[in-house]
């Protein structure tokens, strides 16, 4: 049995209590697994789990694993409790990690109930990474529980999103039975909404954290304030501190430790409030808060709802809503009345990324994926129940074999690492860990991924954690080690250079009129050559690498993903590359206003194509703009434009947007004043989406075509070299060319050998080439190693 509970909050818990109770009364031997994809949440879920099993008068125990128990208590609280109260990243990388311990193979043959709260939280990667998970157990169980008479049943409890049926089944393989209720009847105290703006653009971090202060100053006020983005959390909780020090921040990445004494202390109402990312959104109750404070409407009715449910639980509220400027907010404000029909998540989940899929190869058949792949046969897995995405069995064969890609064994490339241990759920790249070093004394200030790494922890960067400044001094190995520093603030000089191939890396593509929208595979740069940094009121100043901290002059980032290219037609008109970059910006945020994907997991860039990339479409040095994924491997989530009402609700939301707008920011920061041109753009463009569509064929590969291969000879990947007149050894990490007045040249990004140091942009001519050096080919058109 397997059901999807849409219900209010009190009800769907009674539920879980009430079914882990039957289930208990059938078979004492039965294990209950409650999984709640956040620590905070299953922390506070244990608590409640106790109490119901205590109200009932069943002498049942609870327990709790996640990261922050010990390795040596989990077989006793396995073996003695009834219901386990876990975190998704808990069985990825330790459950399943001991499939060959005979306590864990007897808790998955007693596992009769498994309970997913927060089924809408599973979405971009960690939905992805989570959809190969719960097959995964679901495999274990079925291997396990063969001798035994009782399916495991599974129960789902959801914020509202669109379509569960179909995207349950996505998650699970299984199908499931929705169960609805019209009418919330969780008791709820009134709340009062109000929106606020100040008109005054300068200092919005000063004003919020006035805003928190002036609001504190009331003793019999508790306060939650949202803000999406984990920098800003940092900066405003730094600046509450200066009047106020019972305001904490509160996000990913903190150690467990800090983590519980903020959220005990927000719940037992020792201090005034917290200032959160979307990590105490979800199903947390604290019952003192009678104020909430969203900087910036949420992305989707999801977040919405459930961030004002955290007012008004014990008392009556207010919810303030402040206008951070943005596109989305811009529009709400605008039209009030339109804050309750914003649409709810978009579940995306996207399970073809064969990226994703081959980290989950690894754990289930891989050789250092033992013992998941000693308990589970390869054969199993083409008899399971539960479904599995098209080319996920065949990778398996392969990495059985040892014959999977070279761009796939390139992500392992450390044959002697776990793989559920190392690929964390919520990333596809590994994580960092984050070290304070003072003297011989090292303290763990917690981890992030190599995307938030890049915005708040590159080299030199100030980085804040708990309120507190660091100075980012190395990065080694995945650690990033900080020192203590002042109160100063840092951003970086960022470029983004995208590669599309409209070669065979064209997905699809269609003309309207004049303008091309094209869905294509693409490698995106991201190239940081330095910070600005502000140090209290003075002026902001470039620092720029080689400096202290970083001996290169760029630190970068590849990414290997999808994107849609907007090129030609009305593009072509435009004056200026910042009016692109603003067309550009406007395109992302009304995009996402339409269709409410998190923000973080896209982002957009523009450039110009060359005669290598230009698909025998466009001229070479024609402009473009492209929004794209930023996961590795790519979610495909930007597909959605190449959806003719999808294209126009985006162009229409931009105008609608325009008519009152006088300005859009740039990357770093710069106003663009919106003139005509860039009206006009939307308005022509419009005009072009509204007749009929062409669809563009990939090119094919015959000798008359535009496409016609250029193939030139490069030094094969993962080889050691050495630098002219340098002793350092160096690792060949990626190959791309770059093409200047019309002549490519070959480029190559190296890797210190034994470190995450990456020296980008290096020319051949500059390498020390030998006779034992491995040449392969590179096909400049497609931008591709043969």
């Amino acid at each position: 049995m397997f059901v999807w509970l849409l219900l209010p909050v009190l009800v769907k818990v009674l539920v879980f209590y009430t079914q882990a109770l039957e289930v208990i009364e059938k078979n004492p031997s039965a294990k209950i697994l409650a999984i709640y994809p956040l620590k905070a949440l299953g922390y506070q879920q244990e608590e409640k789990w106790e109490q119901a099993f205590l109200r009932s008068g069943k002498a049942l125990k609870v327990g709790r694993i996640d990261g922050t128990v010990p390795s040596n208590l989990r077989k006793q609280i396995i073996n003695n409790s009834n219901v386990i109260v876990v975190t998704p990243d808990v069985i990825h990388s330790w459950f399943l990690v001991n499939l060959d311990k005979v306590f864990i193979q007897r808790f998955f043959r007693n596992l009769d109930l498994m309970v997913i709260d927060e089924v809408h939280v599973y979405r971009g990667v960690f939905g992805s990474n989570a959809a190969f998970l719960y097959r995964r157990i679901h495999l274990a169980c079925q291997k396990l529980k063969l001798s035994t008479s009782n399916p495991i049943q599974v129960l789902c409890a959801s914020a509202t999103v669109n379509s569960p049926e179909e995207f349950l089944y996505q998650l699970t393989g299984l199908d499931f039975i929705i169960v609805d209720q019209e009418y919330e009847t969780s008791p709820k105290h009134p709340i009062d909404v109000f929106l606020l703006d100040s008109g005054d653009d300068s200092e919005p971090f000063s004003r919020i954290a006035d805003f928190i202060n002036r609001i504190s100053a009331d003793p019999n006020n508790k306060s939650i304030t949202f803000v999406d983005n984990r920098k800003a959390v940092e900066q405003i909780a730094t600046i509450t501190d200066r009047l106020d020090n019972r305001i904490f921040p509160y996000r990913s990445g903190y150690e467990s430790e800090d983590r519980k004494n903020i959220q005990d202390q927000l719940t037992n109402g020792k201090i005034n409030g917290v200032i959160s990312t979307s990590a105490l959104e979800m199903g947390i109750d604290i019952g003192h808060l009678n104020i909430g404070i969203l900087f910036g409407v949420p992305s989707s009715q999801t977040s919405f709802m459930q961030r004002i449910g955290r007012i008004g639980r014990h008392q009556a509220g207010f919810v303030f809503i402040i206008n951070d400027r943005s596109i989305r907010s811009e529009r709400i404000f605008q039209n009030p009345q339109n804050i309750f029909n914003i649409p709810p998540a978009d579940t995306a989940l996207y399970l073809d990324n064969e990226f994703i899929q081959y980290i989950h190869a690894l754990c289930l058949v891989g050789l250092n994926g033992a013992p998941e792949a000693q308990a589970i046969n390869l054969d199993d897995l083409g008899l399971s129940e539960v479904s599995f995405p098209d080319g996920f069995l065949n990778l398996c064969e392969k990495v059985k074999n040892s014959m999977e890609p070279q761009h796939l064994k390139n992500l392992n490339s450390n044959n002697n690492e776990i793989p559920q241990q190392t690929f964390p759920l919520r990333d596809i790249e590994k994580q960092f860990k984050i070290e304070l070093h003072e003297g011989r004394d090292i303290t763990p200030l917690g981890e992030m991924t190599k995307s938030q790494q890049m915005r708040e922890a590159y080299p030199g960067a100030v980085y804040y954690h708990m309120k507190r400044p660091y100075r980012v001094t190395a990065i080694e190995q995945h650690r990033i080690r900080l020192r203590n520093e002042a109160h100063y603030s840092t951003r970086p000089i960022l470029q983004i250079m995208p590669y599309p191939n409209l070669g065979d890396g064209l997905i699809q593509g269609k003309c309207y009129t004049n303008t091309f929208v094209l869905e294509c595979n693409l490698d995106v740069y991201e190239n940081i050559f330095g910070y600005y940094e502000r140090r209290g009121s003075a002026d902001e100043i470039a620092v720029h690498y080689p400096n202290n901290y970083y001996a290169r002059r760029t630190y970068s980032r590849r990414i290997v993903t999808t994107g849609v290219l907007i090129g030609r037609g009305p593009l072509s008109q435009i004056s200026s590359a910042q009016n692109i970059e603003a067309i550009a910006n406007i395109f992302f945020n009304v995009f996402l206003t339409n269709i409410p994907f998190e923000p973080q997991d896209l982002n957009y860039c523009i450039g110009s194509f060359t005669a290598l990339n230009n698909g025998g479409i466009f001229d070479t040095g024609e402009r473009y703009l492209c929004i794209y994924d930023k996961t590795y491997g790519s979610l495909r989530l930007t597909s959605r434009l190449m959806f003719q009402e999808v294209l126009l609700a985006s162009i229409n939301s931009a105008l609608d947007w325009l008519d009152t707008a006088e300005y859009v920011y740039t990357k770093d920061g710069e106003q663009v004043f919106i003139d005509q041109e860039i009206i006009d753009f939307f308005i022509n463009l419009r005009g072009e989406v509204l007749a009929p569509e062409t669809e563009i064929q990939r090119n094919s590969q015959d000798g008359n075509n535009a496409l016609n291969q250029q193939i030139v000879p490069i030094l094969a990947l993962n080889q050691k070299i050495k630098i002219i007149n340098e002793d350092q050894d160096y690792i060949i990490d990626w190959v791309y060319p770059q093409v200047v007045s019309g002549v490519s040249t070959i480029l190559y990004d190296l890797k210190v050998e034994g470190s995450d140091e990456t020296l980008a942009g290096i020319p051949q001519s500059s390498l020390v080439l030998t006779e034992n050096h491995t040449l392969t080919q590179y096909d400049l058109v497609r931008s591709r190693i043969l």
